[in-house]
């Protein structure tokens, strides 16, 4: 009996889901790295689905060829194929936007990996401008409206 209940938990731990977790600060109109690795020997044709806070489809990433991805992430979302088969399944987000912040979700189908990243935007940005002759500070806020900077 007690080999039956070993063997029973051996199999439920073998089927668990692996997981982390992290956060990532970004200011609006900067980059940032989402990291997604698995440091273990993959299985050819392995996919990576990359998703936000919406459930929108951030990457898409299908036997090691990049694939669908949402219209608010075209031409900022980067990845890097050349490491894909290491099992890096990182991506760079460009030009962020303060709608950009939330929680990211990478999950690497057949080893069943999965990775939670809680991304943060936060307005730092900042720009000398003259008006009206004088030199003024504008800084971006988090909703990315420019208004002048406290000193």
């Amino acid at each position: 009996m007690n080999s039956l209940i070993s063997l029973t938990v051996f199999l439920l731990w073998n089927q668990s889901v692996v997981s982390s977790q992290s956060v990532r600060t970004g200011f609006i109109g900067g980059e940032v790295l989402l990291p997604c690795v698995y440091s273990e020997k993959l299985p050819k044709e392995v996919n990576a689905f990359w998703r936000d806070k919406d459930d929108k489809i951030v990457l898409d990433i299908i036997n090691g060829r990049e694939g669908k991805m949402d219209p608010k992430f075209k031409s900022r979302v980067f990845s890097f194929p050349n490491q894909y088969e290491t099992g890096n399944f990182s991506i760079l987000i460009k030009g962020l936007r303060a709608d950009d912040a939330g929680p990211y979700d990478c999950h690497i189908t057949k080893v069943d990996y999965q990775t939670k990243i809680t991304l943060n935007v936060t307005g730092q940005f900042s720009s000398t401008s003259t008006l009206l002759g004088t030199p003024q500070c504008l800084c971006s806020s988090s909703s990315g409206v420019f208004e002048k900077c406290r000193k």
